[in-house]
């Protein structure tokens, strides 16, 4: 049984020691998924500030979205939602170096294993999706 033991806690810890020295991923790469991912965000900001403002010209009219805007105000009022907001933003901040890592590991793994097969594949894929979603979700007018 010790034997066993033993066995598996060497496979383990080999396991471990693989994973420790991942590939770090090119900084073309990097940049290229930096730019990608600020676009997604403006894409998505861009609507958001739409969205925003449709809600603000439907408020002027309606009672109801008053009501909403009110309840609103007295939700961020709340200490327990205060102390809900700090929780999350806490552990948002947390959390961020371990998502980067991650990011890095994932980036570097692809780049040395999969990018050489279907880098200019998803290249063409990427491209072809950013075409269309100028079209139909543009960054801004």
């Amino acid at each position: 049984m010790a034997s066993k033991l033993v066995i598996v806690l060497l496979i383990a810890l080999q396991a471990c020691l693989c994973l420790s020295h991942l590939p770090e991923p090119d900084k073309e790469l990097v940049e290229k998924y930096d730019k990608l991912k600020s676009s997604l965000y403006a894409r998505i900001v861009y609507w958001f500030q739409k969205l925003l403002e449709v809600i603000q010209s439907l408020e002027k009219d309606s009672e109801s979205a008053k009501k909403a805007k009110e309840r609103l105000e007295e939700l961020q009022e709340d200490p327990h939602f205060q102390s809900f907001v700090k929780i999350v933003t806490g552990l948002y901040q947390d959390v961020t170096p371990l998502v980067d890592k991650g990011r890095s590991a994932v980036l570097g793994l692809y780049g040395e294993h999969l990018r050489p097969h279907i880098g200019t594949h998803l290249d063409q894929a990427i491209t072809h999706v950013q075409s269309m979603l100028d079209i139909i979700w543009p960054k801004e007018k």
